[in-house]
Parts: structure tokens; sequence; C-alpha cells
């Protein structure tokens, strides 16, 4: 997930509360692509599982020191996280430039839109750049929502998942 930019944890918020139902399924752990704004927020977020988690433009004011960026390895796949400020986000070739050639997916923030793009390098390696777009203030015409990534082993599988506009709906 990314940008949430919110001020406190509400549940009584509507993607406060659909980010929470998606959440109650259980994961191994939440990749947050800044833009937290607050403390709580990844308090709350850390009641659900392990957090990971880069510093965003916004998150000057955060009780705690997060990474400009992170790379860990998921089972066999090679996972790197930036909020993506300071980067010419639209262009593929400098993101990935970013990151040792050994990454394999690359996830940002920053654009609070969603984005899946396959690049391969000079050497005809491949990359994908993901955001998962913002979950509380979208840009753009896109929906709010956050992104599920599953790894197993050396394979990935990437679902958008979108939040109801409805305060009531389902997610």
């Amino acid at each position: 997930m990314s940008d949430t930019h919110w001020n406190r944890w509400d549940p009584s918020d509507p993607y406060t509360a659909q980010l929470m139902k998606r959440l109650e399924g259980g994961f191994d752990a939440i990749w947050h692509a800044g833009d937290v704004v607050e403390s709580s927020v990844l308090e709350a977020l850390e009641g659900y599982c392990r957090v990971v988690c880069v510093k965003g433009n916004c998150d000057s004011y955060l009780s705690r020191h997060l990474p400009h960026a992170v790379i860990e390895s998921v089972e066999r796949v090679k996972v790197a996280m930036t909020h993506g400020w300071d980067l010419p986000l639209d262009h593929a070739p400098t993101v990935v430039g970013r990151f040792p050639e050994d990454v394999q997916l690359i996830i940002h923030g920053h654009t609070h839109r969603h984005r899946e793009q396959e690049f391969v390098r000079a050497d005809g390696s491949r990359v994908t750049i993901l955001n998962p777009g913002s979950v509380s203030s979208p840009r753009g015409g896109e929906t709010a929502g956050m992104a599920e990534l599953i790894i197993d082993g050396d394979y990935w599988e990437y679902h958008p998942c979108v939040f109801s506009e409805a305060a009531n709906d389902d997610v």
C-alpha cells in the first residue's frame, strides 16, 4: 500500500474500514511505500503483521526513522521499495537504475496512481515496477485502494485491490 495520508487511524472512515476488512484475511507482511503521515497509522498496521515501510515526502513528523529505500528477498524474489518523490517516476530506466541489477520487483508510491509496468534491462533481464495507488486519496480519476502481492518461491502474482466509494459497500 502507499500514500495513506491519514492524520490518525480512524476505523469509522470508509477507506480505513475497507482496509481493515482486507487485512483481516491475514498477510505475512504489509509493505507501505511511504506518506504514512502519522505514527498511529503504522502502529495500527503493525497490529496485523510485520510492516516494511519507507519514508515519503510527507513523513517528516513521524516519531520514528524510516529508510529512504529497502531491498529484501522474499522467498526467491528480490523486492525493492522507495516512495519515489526524488525520481522521475515516468522514466522507467531511471527508476530501475536506482536499484541493483538483481532486483526483480520495484514498488513505489508518490503518484497516487496504480502502476504495473515491465521493463527489460540492456542485458535482457526483466524487472517489474509496481505502484499500489493511494489508500485514501487517488489521483487522475482512479479509485482508492492497495494491492496484494503473492510470492511463492520465484513465482509472483500482483493483484490491485480497489476500494468502494460507498461507505457501506463490501471490499
